[in-house]
């Protein structure tokens, strides 16, 4: 999704989802969405 879809789904600002995105990517050490996409693959999945 995009920053603009993530932000139209949760009725909130366009800046907000970057804001929180680089967040994320900062405390994962990570410098994009693929990186945070490979870095989830590799997880095992989680149980209910």
């Amino acid at each position: 999704m995009t920053n603009n879809d993530i932000a139209t789904a949760l009725v909130i600002g366009r800046r907000t989802v970057e804001s929180h995105l680089e967040n994320i990517l900062k405390k994962l050490g990570l410098t994009s969405r693929t990186q945070v996409a490979s870095w989830l693959s590799g997880r095992p999945p989680r149980s209910p």
